[in-house]
């Protein structure tokens, strides 16, 4: 068990080797003692996180792993409002053989306010080593009744060009 503390002398951070079934969590705590991070599998990859609004609810949950070498957010990764309804989905890929070559997917799901119904959905990439994010593939736009409203198409996802704005 490891603690740090504010100067106020409340705990900050908090590592243990085993809290509620899980193993190796590292919380971390706001100056008043709300829980504000729960970090689980903090000392290898991959890394499980949640984080907390001010009312302890459920806001982001994401995965950071070790892709060849790259350490980046992988997977599923989910934000929620604080009704607890979900607001994006986020899905990370990744190709590429060493970090300099990497390139970064996220497909992107909005979600309308206090709905399970797809608001947009798009893609968007960059290089693990730092280029500017560009639309890339389809973007989709939806109504309440899930029609699609307008559909507009990117360069491909699985390229190595780097031009933002080419609309096909």
């Amino acid at each position: 068990m490891n603690i740090t503390y504010y100067e106020n002398k409340k705990i900050k951070e908090l590592e243990l080797s085993e809290y509620k079934g899980d193993k190796n969590v590292k919380l971390h705590f706001l100056e008043n003692g709300r829980l504000k991070q729960k970090t689980i599998n903090f000392d290898s990859y991959p890394t499980i996180n949640y984080e907390y609004d001010e009312s302890e609810k459920l806001v982001h949950e994401w995965k950071e792993d070790d892709i060849g070498g790259c350490i980046t957010i992988s997977g599923n990764e989910f934000f929620w409002n604080k009704a607890g309804n979900m607001t994006t989905q986020i899905i990370h890929s990744n190709f590429g053989k060493s970090c300099s070559e990497k390139i970064l997917i996220r497909e992107i799901k909005e979600f309308f306010e206090n709905s399970k119904k797809i608001k947009s959905l798009y893609y968007t990439r960059e290089s693990y080593e730092g280029s500017e994010e560009c639309p890339c593939g389809l973007r989709k736009e939806f109504d309440k009744d899930e029609k699609l409203m307008s559909e507009k198409k990117w360069m491909d996802c699985d390229g190595y060009d780097f031009e933002c704005e080419k609309i096909i």
